[in-house]
């Protein structure tokens, strides 16, 4: 019986692997956010060529509605930070062209749980091989995409909300949430090695060839110019400014909604989305 069920299992899983590495289709549809990210990291990592262009960042651009951003992969994860979307690049042999950092919180280190996921480089050459084991190919996240659309970004013919304020009670106690990851004691040593770990990162790349391009996702007005939000951006420029083959995109003016201090509400990720692709499309004609 166990010799039976042990063959059955064997020749099942090898047609779900053929089925798979002949019909070529990606998945997208996912039953918690983690499993999202996983699954980013995994498509990153396997795709058959690396992106032309990838963003590293945090929860806060993962808002970003980059579609209209052509051959941009977001590595923008909830949950986890922009050290995680560096070390899914390094597993690469090449490097994107353009590669762009949110610097918000760059300092957060990268989660042990998610990067063992994809340490093994045997682990991750069997995943290559049999794809059935990459996380987009659980039979149940394909059955779900059969009954339901996939949880992508909106498209860009999506209608962009207008009134997605939050009721200013519920804000004001959000925002004292967020102010205070602004309002921490500022521990110049740990940003002071954040900051030598990403500059490896920086120097590795830039040295292949890539472009990097530092950016500042916009928050609560009141949030901007704390001492720490200060500091993170002083220090950044101060390490980056006048490098080769790197370029910034500075904040830009205005009054941004949050829906907590930190998150864009989605008509200004669009807001935002739009101005970041003016100064990519800038940038483009100065050589990056």
């Amino acid at each position: 019986m166990i010799r039976y069920s042990l063959i059955t299992f064997i020749v099942l899983f090898a047609g779900f692997n053929i089925y798979l590495r002949v019909k070529k289709q990606e998945y997208s549809t996912y039953q918690y956010q983690y499993q999202l990210n996983v699954m980013e990291g995994q498509k990153y990592i396997f795709g058959k060529r690396a992106p032309e262009s990838v963003l590293l960042g945090t929860s806060l651009s993962a808002l970003m509605p980059t579609d209209s951003l052509n051959g941009l992969y977001k590595l923008a994860m909830p949950g986890l930070s922009t050290a995680d979307g560096r070390n899914i690049v390094m597993k690469r042999n090449s490097y994107p062209h353009r590669i762009f950092i949110e610097i918000n919180f760059f300092n957060k280190p990268a989660d042990e749980a998610y990067t063992s996921l994809f340490s093994s480089s045997v682990n991750n050459k069997i995943k290559e091989v049999l794809p059935a084991l990459k996380e987009e190919n659980q039979p149940v996240s394909i059955l779900l995409s059969k009954f339901k659309k996939d949880h992508q970004q909106p498209g860009n013919n999506q209608v962009v909300p207008v009134n997605d304020t939050v009721p200013a009670n519920i804000f004001m106690n959000l925002l004292a949430g967020s102010r205070r990851q602004y309002t921490d004691p500022i521990d110049t040593m740990a940003l002071e090695k954040a900051l030598d770990e990403l500059t490896g990162f920086v120097e590795e790349v830039t040295a292949k060839g890539s472009h990097v391009c530092f950016f500042e996702m916009p928050v609560d007005q009141s949030l901007e110019n704390l001492p720490k939000t200060v500091l993170v951006r002083n220090m950044i420029q101060q390490r980056f400014q006048g490098k080769q083959n790197t370029w910034f995109i500075h904040l830009p003016q205005g009054n941004f909604r949050t829906k907590d201090g930190i998150h864009l509400t989605e008509s200004n990720a669009w807001d935002y989305t739009s101005y970041f692709k003016e100064e990519v499309d800038r940038l483009a004609l100065a050589g990056f």
